[in-house]
């Protein structure tokens, strides 16, 4: 039996061809074109609450390969399927693979440790290829019969490695927006480099985190690779261009997709894969509080280190860190 443990193998177009033959199965679903948000959701949730799965957008129920139209929307298209899940899915892959030449939509789910996912207050499940409701007095069940997770299987050294090794966009894409819906944030998704617009305080689209009184705080995010220094000896443009993005940031109105409205961020998470000096917190720190803007908070390689570790990574996540540093010896 064909096994996908992430996004990663389907870039294979062999492997995706052979996962197509197949057909579709309990965790593997065929739509020939987007759904709306709420079905998708419930197909979401229901492979959440089962096994996990794989959906392909692009091919017909008889498997044949047409492709999406406006693949360059497919990320803003999954970012409101999931906000539309309660309380949030956090083990999920998603992006465009291709075979002969056509773009498919692919979204990979991994079994939800905890209480079933909802969506409208609503239970879903899968029953071989269908998705079906149960009832609130079956929660219980659900959650014995689902497959039990591994927390952390790879070792530090492997978190390390990956976490000093990858560009930007792989440690925000494999790593870092895991760890944050792990943590609870909701809406996070990475939105990459391909337009230079989107540069400041928004290498993480728009996110939040509810309170327990209920009210919401959104944040922005500002992710940097290596190393950050600064050094009252010697000018450095790094320090002063990241001052520049992290005051753009704080200032730049978010759009919300599940509320339809616009947020400045309450916070500006500074996020490094390397250290954060101590003399580069305090000057950023100083230099906004002179604006009366000091609303940042610093994550460097050590914090995200031990968020992994604490909160754990979907399984998939984790052979997706195993298969980079596999490459990177090669």
């Amino acid at each position: 039996m064909l096994k996908i443990n992430s996004l990663h193998d389907l870039h294979d177009e062999e492997v995706l061809k052979q996962l197509i033959s197949g057909g579709e199965t309990s965790t593997l679903e065929f739509k020939s074109r987007l759904l709306s948000i709420n079905t998708t959701a419930k197909l979401l949730s229901s492979f959440a609450n089962t096994d996990g799965g794989i959906i392909l957008f692009g091919i017909d129920d008889n498997a044949l390969i047409i492709g999406i139209e406006n693949s360059d929307q497919f990320n803003d298209f999954v970012m409101k399927s999931f906000v539309k899940t309660k309380p949030g899915i956090s083990g999920y892959s998603s992006g465009i693979v291709h075979i002969d030449n056509k773009p498919l939509g692919c979204i990979i789910v991994w079994p939800q440790k905890g209480l079933p996912i909802s969506v409208d207050n609503k239970f879903y499940r899968r029953v071989g290829s269908s998705t079906i409701q149960f009832d609130s007095w079956e929660i219980s069940k659900v959650i014995n019969d689902r497959e039990d997770l591994a927390e952390l299987f790879i070792s530090s050294t492997e978190l390390q490695k990956f976490i000093y090794s990858a560009s930007e966009d792989q440690f925000i894409e494999i790593l870092l927006v895991p760890i944050m819906r792990k943590m609870g944030f909701v809406g996070v998704s990475p939105k990459g480099h391909s337009d230079k617009s989107l540069e400041f305080g928004q290498d993480i689209r728009c996110f939040k985190y509810q309170l327990p009184t209920g009210h919401w705080l959104y944040f922005a995010a500002q992710v940097k690779a290596g190393k950050i220094t600064y050094s009252p000896t010697q000018s450095e443009k790094n320090i002063e261009q990241i001052l520049t993005q992290v005051r753009m940031a704080q200032n730049k109105e978010m759009y919300d997709f599940e509320t339809n409205s616009f947020h400045r961020p309450d916070h500006v998470l500074l996020i490094a894969s390397g250290q954060i000096v101590e003399g580069a917190r305090s000057y950023l720190c100083e230099q906004l509080f002179k604006s009366q803007n000091s609303r940042i908070l610093f994550w460097d390689s050590n914090l995200i280190q031990e968020r992994a570790e604490k909160a754990g990574l979907p399984n998939g996540v984790q052979l997706e860190i195993r298969n980079f540093d596999k490459k990177t010896d090669d």
